[in-house]
């Protein structure tokens, strides 16, 4: 019965086609403005709340909300239940003038982006997006940063009962889908993998060194903050590639791959107390195995891979 049962489920998974390329609709740029409250400029859109420190032009509010608004649909079109959003109406998306506006607002020092969870809020930094002089999109507008940060944000329900290796790697892996306007494209993962991670790669360094995968999913949420807060953004973005590497590996790896994820998701929502045992998706022995995967799998497609 059991295997009856599994092959059911497989067979259901495999009927659900993985994304190819998300086009949203121009029509969920659509936000309405609130004015200012509080000293800060005040925008509504169908998913968020959007509080600024300066005024957003119409042109510029078109492209940020359209990328924001499609983080919230694509998660959804992924054949897996990773959406878990804040029951509260319309989290907020803050954008902060500097860094001190950022740090007093709770962002993380070093970072550019953050997601309170206790507040259910993204910060942003505004040089990440506008230059100083004008109210339009810099020429290098870090849509990944937001869309990473908003991932986080729409997978809030289940951040406390996962390893943050998990998290943190699904946030990577759809900002690394993300090209542009809210557009995504799955149709390409392994040059986009290997490009975000080779720009997260030390250029002076030998082959492309990331955390080894035994240290990486032990992390507790408390370990990881402690490593942002002290390693040096190489060594930093180190941690991030070997989570997107993991989760490449369960996302298009098949389907009993996929299948692993899908039990492991279902036991997440199983969890209703922090005293409850959390569960793992995989564990030491099995990530010695992996390693050994990833290193022959990327040898071939641009990445030399060193665990350490």
């Amino acid at each position: 019965m059991r295997t009856l049962l599994s092959i059911f489920l497989i067979g259901f998974l495999q009927a659900e086609e993985w994304p190819r390329i998300f086009k949203p609709s121009p029509s969920i740029a659509k936000y309405q403005v609130l004015g200012q409250e509080d000293g800060l400029f005040q925008y509504r859109t169908k998913h968020y709340r959007i509080a600024s420190d300066r005024t957003l032009r119409p042109s510029l509010l078109a492209d940020f909300t359209r990328s924001a608004e499609a983080v919230a649909l694509v998660l959804e079109k992924i054949p897996l239940p990773l959406s878990s959003p804040p029951e509260k109406d319309l989290p907020l998306i803050r954008i902060c003038a500097n860094e001190s506006t950022f740090l007093s607002a709770g962002g993380a020092k070093g970072a550019a982006g953050f997601y309170n969870g206790r507040k259910q809020e993204v910060l942003i930094l505004w040089d990440q997006f506008f230059p100083e002089n004008g109210g339009g999109l810099g020429p290098r507008a870090n849509f990944s940063l937001l869309v990473h940060e908003l991932a986080h944000l729409q997978m809030h329900g289940h951040l406390w009962k996962m390893r943050p290796w998990f998290y943190e790697g699904v946030a990577e892996y759809v900002a690394a889908a993300h090209e542009k306007g809210g557009v995504f494209n799955f149709s390409k993962m392994e040059g986009k993998v290997r490009e975000r991670i080779k720009s997260h790669t030390n250029p002076a360094a030998d082959g492309t060194p990331v955390m080894s995968l035994a240290k990486l999913i032990q992390l507790s949420s408390r370990k990881w903050h402690h490593l942002a807060e002290t390693q040096e953004s190489y060594e930093l973005l180190e941690i991030y590639s070997s989570s997107l590497l993991l989760t490449h590996y369960y996302f298009h790896g098949g389907d009993e791959r996929r299948k692993e994820v899908d039990d492991y998701l279902a036991k997440i929502e199983e969890v209703k107390d922090i005293r409850d045992e959390r569960p793992l998706l995989l564990n030491g022995e099995e990530a010695a195995e992996i390693e050994k995967k990833l290193v022959a799998y990327w040898s071939s497609r641009g990445l030399k891979l060193r665990f350490r």
